[in-house]
């Protein structure tokens, strides 16, 4: 059963470019203050270029890690993996390329990854527990919805910003 396209959200494009551009206009600042405090223009260009594609590449794994989820397959939690497979197909997106459950008795979940087609999906048992089917996939639907919309791009920027600033002081 495929549904229609959650279509376009003008107000949220509007909203993410805003951020990426004051976000952007921080990452300057902060490159020129480096630049005052006598860095060398290579050395601020290399650790800015590694740390950008650390975290493009990295944030699955940070974010899995510093969370303590754990990727399960199929064979340790096929409910899970059957929802989040018919959200995909009535969402006509991708199936995300890891589940992972963390074990914590607070209902909550998060999508991450560079992209729909890396995204994880991150769910906790206190959710799976408290929570009946019907419930569970509109947690689901609405993380779904956050992939959909690229939302997890522009908290990586949001924390490279924050990574690199800490890292270079």
């Amino acid at each position: 059963m495929k549904q229609r396209s959650y279509g376009r959200d003008p107000e949220l494009t509007i909203r993410i470019f805003t951020t990426v551009f004051f976000l952007g206009l921080v990452y300057l600042a902060f490159i020129g203050l480096l630049f005052w405090a006598g860095l060398q223009p290579i050395m601020i260009f290399g650790i800015a270029l590694f740390m950008m594609v650390f975290q493009y590449f990295g944030s699955d794994k940070i974010v899995l890690m510093t969370t303590g989820a754990k990727v399960v397959s199929p064979r340790e939690e096929p409910g899970l993996h059957g929802m989040v497979e018919r959200l995909a197909a009535m969402a006509d997106m991708p199936k995300p390329k890891k589940i992972a459950v963390m074990e914590a008795h607070v209902p909550n979940a998060f999508a991450t990854g560079r992209n729909p087609k890396n995204a994880v999906l991150a769910v906790t048992r206190g959710l799976m527990s408290r929570l009946d089917e019907r419930e569970q996939e509109a947690v689901l639907a609405h993380e779904f919805s956050h992939i959909r919309h690229r939302d997890v791009m522009v908290l990586t920027w949001a924390g490279l910003i924050v990574i690199a600033a800490g890292f270079l002081l």
